[in-house]
């Protein structure tokens, strides 16, 4: 019953607020605006970004897709080739020119990625909480949870994850996400995708504004900020002290005025 009312409160703020629930992907914001392409993280999905398409819509033409291997895309394999010609295709379908894409962790690499292949189709990028490039011990963390998302049982995990969520993150924020689910079982495949692969060379050439974004409790996504200001054209780099890997919702205010700085400080072509 706390669940449904929860839901119900959720539902009605969206409508409130404005965002528009397609099959794949959400929507926020007059399609006359600038557009933001929010790309989500590992075994979550694009409910994840909520907190920014209600405080921003006003401002930008917000989109928040389902990566293959999550949410309505659960039945896709993720691979990076796939999943970067799947961006391009969404963002053609849709008249979109001159982006900027906004990408946390896994969604952060993929955003990386796309920056590279397709540079001309970016009016800037944000990378967030995934400033290393996932090599040598960096990638023990994904290891682990590979293998430990082997042997738990998904719906253990999934329990885990709710209780986690409705506890850091509150209602408003938990449960849509709660609702969407969550995608462990894509974690074993990706590990083998992400790890060892080289994402900061492809962004040396990347001549538009880059901003990184990582929180100060985050560690391990931390270790490669010197390495990118020193390999990045156009860097600014942004540490939020109180917040740890999911620094958007940790502190979303303080995340969202960022952003929108970063955002209003292009020269939108």
């Amino acid at each position: 019953m706390l669940d449904q009312c929860f839901r119900k409160r959720y539902h009605n703020k969206l409508r409130y607020k404005g965002i528009t629930e397609y099959p794949h992907y959400d929507v926020s914001g007059s399609r006359h605006k600038k557009t933001i392409l929010l790309l989500h993280g590992i075994a979550v999905t694009r409910k994840m970004w909520i907190p920014q398409m209600i405080s921003m819509s006003s401002s930008y033409r917000l989109l928040a897709p389902d990566l293959p291997s999550h949410g309505s895309r659960s039945h896709e394999k993720f691979t990076f080739e796939g999943a970067v010609a799947g961006l391009r295709d969404f963002l053609e379908e849709r008249n979109c020119k001159n982006v900027l894409v906004v990408g946390f962790s896994l969604g952060g690499y993929l955003a990386s990625e796309f920056a590279h292949q397709y540079p001309d189709k970016l009016n800037g990028l944000v990378l967030v909480s995934s400033s290393t490039d996932p090599k040598g011990y960096v990638t023990i963390p994904y290891h682990l949870l590979a293998f430990l998302y082997r042997i738990v049982s998904y719906k253990w995990l999934a329990k885990r994850e709710a209780r986690l969520w409705r506890s850091r993150y509150g209602a408003l924020v938990a449960e849509p996400v709660i609702e969407a689910g969550f995608y462990h079982k894509a974690v074993p495949a990706l590990e083998k995708e992400i790890g060892g692969k080289d994402f900061l060379s492809g962004l040396e050439s990347f001549e538009k504004p880059v901003l990184v974004i990582n929180g100060g409790k985050d560690r391990i996504f931390r270790r490669g900020e010197r390495l990118y200001r020193e390999k990045i054209k156009n860097l600014g780099v942004v540490v939020i002290s109180k917040a740890g890997h999911r620094c958007l919702l940790d502190s979303p205010e303080e995340f969202n005025r960022h952003l929108l700085e970063f955002a209003d400080s292009l020269v939108w072509e």
